[in-house]
């Protein structure tokens, strides 16, 4: 058996001693977010804790959590600490949160130096880990979320001993269990596959506006149009010759990877040049996050 199989296989099979020894298990559904958890646990939510790029929705825990200390407001300002809690030894506090920053959407995961790539729920994560002290060890789940791209959910294990490998391996047995309702469909290799993806999206692209008017449907091929129109700019002060590409690609992060380039040569009143736009797609094909790079040439604004 292959090590990941083999570690799958330990892991549920203590999913099921935890079942069978009187302890029990409970089940957390929350959005799309579904994971078992020994049935003894608590969770304690959380409302207000919500900032520009990540927020805290709860606590799920061994030992009580007063969730009235993690948050602070004073007449001019409200302050959160996610640590907020007490944490005696022999427990585990679980801060179940999540983030998002559509702009750089994936770096977590294209920069392994933050932490180990691994797959969660059918969905690329990054999995990080602290030890403080010889008893407290703090391990860190981040999973992208299937049709938020850019947006992960965010597990954060606060362990205290004695007894934290017992408690690792019961937050390891959770995150084994850890699955997302609709689950993600695979990113399929099949270039058919692929092509009937690109037309999908491209034609809800062009139902936006005429900006996409230059782009052909089919993926892998190119088109010579003349525009007054680029996506999301103003109209051109003045046609422009281009040419007007798009090409698909499979990613392991569970999402499509969908190029558009609009290129145009050199003329006496222009330097070549080109414009990119990147759009992320779900596994169904529909449109996700898009961002882009370039301007039209000098003058044509």
């Amino acid at each position: 058996m292959r090590r990941g199989g083999y570690r799958a296989a330990l892991l549920a099979a203590l999913l099921l001693a935890l079942s069978g020894c009187g302890l029990g298990m409970k089940h957390f559904s929350q959005d799309e977010l579904r994971f078992d958890y020994p049935a003894a646990w608590r969770y304690f939510p959380i409302s207000g804790f919500t900032t520009s790029f990540y927020d805290v929705r709860g606590y799920l825990a061994s030992t009580p959590v007063d969730t009235s200390r993690i948050c602070v407001t004073t007449p001019s300002s409200t302050s959160c600490n996610a640590r907020g809690y007490d944490l005696s030894p022999g427990n585990i506090v679980i801060t179940v949160g999540g983030g998002g920053m559509p702009m750089d959407p994936i770096a977590f995961f294209d920069h392994p130096e933050q932490g180990t790539r691994m797959t969660v729920g059918g969905m690329a994560t990054v999995f990080s880990y602290e030890q403080p002290s010889s008893d407290h060890i703090l391990l860190t789940w981040k999973i992208e979320r299937p049709r938020a791209f850019g947006n992960w959910v965010q597990l954060d294990a606060d362990i205290l001993g004695p007894g934290q490998d017992q408690r690792r391996a019961e937050v390891e047995a959770l995150i084994a269990s850890l699955h997302f309702d609709p689950p993600p469909a695979p990113i399929s290799t099949d270039p058919a596959v692929a092509r009937s993806i690109a037309t999908k999206a491209m034609s809800a692209l062009q139902a936006q506006g005429p900006g996409y008017d230059c782009f052909p449907d089919q993926a892998g091929s190119s088109a010579t149009a003349t525009v007054t129109e680029v996506p999301n700019m103003p109209s051109l002060r003045k046609p422009l010759v281009v040419t007007c590409s798009v090409a698909i690609a499979p990613t392991d992060i569970g999402f499509w990877k969908l190029d558009l380039t609009m290129r145009w040569t050199a003329a006496s009143d222009r330097s070549a040049g080109e414009m990119s736009w990147t759009e992320w797609l779900p596994s169904d094909g529909s449109l996700g996050a898009q961002s882009g790079t370039g301007a039209p040439p000098d003058g044509y604004l």
